[in-house]
């Protein structure tokens, strides 16, 4: 991406719309093979909003685009959505789960913030180090049918969400900070 990477690179990943590509359907697809021009496709994808973002507009975007490159005939049905949240860094949640992964993983981290729903004012925070990010690291294969997880990773994962539900529900009931 305009040849960011690393940390500046995530940022970036959370403050832009992105369309992902989550399935491929066409042509002939049982036994054998069959040397075939599909008529017709499907494509499963899911578009990530960010806050403020309207889904009709973006859906408008996406079909002027598909009509731009020839393909106006093409049917966009939405299967679910929901719109895109928001977490302040400066939310107690946050603060609680940076002072907590330090203390469980041993080093600093870095924190993404998302509100995790909107409508609830739910807030969410996750924390990485630079080598991995919650309970996954680098070789995990995320979103892959054969992900993987480590159990170390998984426990002190764990042990991270736990200590910042009861560290964060002491701060809110005692007004310790």
């Amino acid at each position: 991406m305009g040849g960011v990477r690393g940390l500046e690179l995530r940022g970036l990943l959370y403050l832009f719309s992105s369309l992902n590509v989550s399935g491929l359907y066409a042509g002939y697809t049982s036994r054998g093979a069959k040397t075939i021009a599909p008529s017709h496709a499907v494509v499963k994808v899911d578009i990530r909003s960010v806050p403020r973002q309207s889904l009709a507009k973006l859906l408008e975007k996406l079909k002027k685009y598909l009509e731009d490159k020839g393909f106006g005939d093409v049917e966009i049905r939405v299967l679910s959505s929901y719109p895109a949240g928001y977490t302040r860094p400066s939310e107690a949640v946050v603060q609680v789960s940076v002072t907590v992964a330090r203390e469980v993983y041993g080093k600093d981290t870095g924190t993404v913030v998302r509100g995790f729903t909107p409508h609830l004012c739910i807030h969410r925070a996750s924390t990485y180090t630079n080598d991995r990010s919650g309970v996954g690291y680098y070789g995990s294969r995320v979103h892959a049918p054969n992900k993987n997880v480590r159990i170390e990773y998984f426990a002190r994962g764990i042990e991270h969400v736990a200590l910042t539900l009861y560290q964060f529900a002491y701060t809110k009931r005692f007004g310790k900070e």
